[in-house]
Protein backbone atom coordinates (compact mmCIF):
# COMPACT_ATOMS: atom_id res chain seq x y z
CA UNK A 1 0.00 0.00 0.00
CA UNK A 2 2.72 2.46 0.97
CA UNK A 3 4.73 1.63 -2.16
CA UNK A 4 1.65 2.22 -4.31
CA UNK A 5 0.79 5.56 -2.70
CA UNK A 6 4.36 6.85 -2.89
CA UNK A 7 4.91 5.62 -6.43
CA UNK A 8 1.73 7.19 -7.77
CA UNK A 9 2.79 10.60 -6.46
CA UNK A 10 6.20 10.55 -8.11
CA UNK A 11 6.78 11.74 -11.66
CA UNK A 12 8.55 8.51 -12.53
CA UNK A 13 5.49 6.67 -11.18
CA UNK A 14 5.15 2.93 -10.83
CA UNK A 15 6.70 0.49 -13.24
CA UNK A 16 4.38 -1.98 -14.98
CA UNK A 17 7.24 -4.46 -14.59
CA UNK A 18 6.89 -4.16 -10.81
CA UNK A 19 3.14 -4.78 -11.03
CA UNK A 20 3.70 -7.84 -13.23
CA UNK A 21 6.30 -9.14 -10.79
CA UNK A 22 4.19 -8.68 -7.64
CA UNK A 23 0.65 -9.55 -8.76
CA UNK A 24 -1.02 -12.70 -10.04
CA UNK A 25 -2.31 -12.73 -13.62
CA UNK A 26 -5.90 -12.13 -12.42
CA UNK A 27 -4.79 -9.27 -10.18
CA UNK A 28 -2.82 -7.75 -13.06
CA UNK A 29 -5.89 -7.82 -15.30
CA UNK A 30 -8.00 -6.11 -12.63
CA UNK A 31 -5.27 -3.55 -11.99
CA UNK A 32 -4.77 -2.77 -15.70
CA UNK A 33 -8.52 -2.35 -16.17
CA UNK A 34 -8.75 0.07 -13.25
CA UNK A 35 -5.71 2.05 -14.42
CA UNK A 36 -7.29 2.37 -17.89
CA UNK A 37 -10.48 3.72 -16.27
CA UNK A 38 -8.48 6.33 -14.35
CA UNK A 39 -6.53 7.26 -17.49
CA UNK A 40 -9.86 7.86 -19.28
CA UNK A 41 -10.96 10.09 -16.40
CA UNK A 42 -7.74 12.10 -16.61
CA UNK A 43 -6.47 10.99 -13.20
CA UNK A 44 -3.51 8.86 -14.31
CA UNK A 45 -0.94 9.05 -17.09
CA UNK A 46 0.20 5.67 -18.48
CA UNK A 47 3.12 5.62 -20.89
CA UNK A 48 2.91 1.78 -21.12
CA UNK A 49 6.11 1.46 -19.13
CA UNK A 50 5.06 3.39 -16.02
CA UNK A 51 2.00 5.15 -14.66
CA UNK A 52 1.50 8.10 -12.27
CA UNK A 53 -1.11 10.53 -11.03
CA UNK A 54 -2.02 13.72 -12.85
CA UNK A 55 -2.65 16.88 -10.84
CA UNK A 56 -6.39 16.03 -10.96
CA UNK A 57 -5.59 12.50 -9.80
CA UNK A 58 -3.68 13.77 -6.78
CA UNK A 59 -6.90 15.41 -5.57
CA UNK A 60 -8.60 11.98 -5.44
CA UNK A 61 -5.55 9.84 -4.65
CA UNK A 62 -7.09 8.06 -1.67
CA UNK A 63 -10.12 6.99 -3.71
CA UNK A 64 -7.85 5.72 -6.49
CA UNK A 65 -5.73 3.69 -4.09
CA UNK A 66 -8.83 2.17 -2.48
CA UNK A 67 -10.20 1.22 -5.91
CA UNK A 68 -6.90 -0.37 -6.91
CA UNK A 69 -6.69 -2.42 -3.73
CA UNK A 70 -10.19 -3.93 -3.88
Amino acid sequence: LEELMLGLRQKNGISWHLIEKKLSVDQQLFFKTKIAEFVALGYIIDDHSRFWLTSSGRAVENEIVVALLQ
